[in-house]
Order: structure tokens, then sequence, then C-alpha cells
């Protein structure tokens, strides 16, 4: 995954980091994300 500035015309790569190694669990919080943002499931 990238993450473009178009401001600066520039791009890079982003680091892999997964859901758990930020704190994040399926239950308390993708479940949620997902609830509420049924688009992104798609």
């Amino acid at each position: 995954m990238y993450q473009i500035d178009i401001q600066k015309n520039s791009i890079k790569k982003l680091n892999i980091r997964r859901f758990a190694d930020l704190g994040f669990r399926e239950r308390n919080h993708l479940q949620e994300w997902l609830a509420d943002n049924p688009k992104i499931g798609k």
C-alpha cells in the first residue's frame, strides 16, 4: 500500500502493520467500523 501526497506530487510505500500490533481487535474495533461503514466491506 502506498500513500500519495498530491500537493508534493510524491508517493511513498507504507510499512505493513497488523491490527493486533496496533492494539486493535476484531470484535472491539473492526466489526464496529464495518457496521458504521458498510461500503468498506464491498
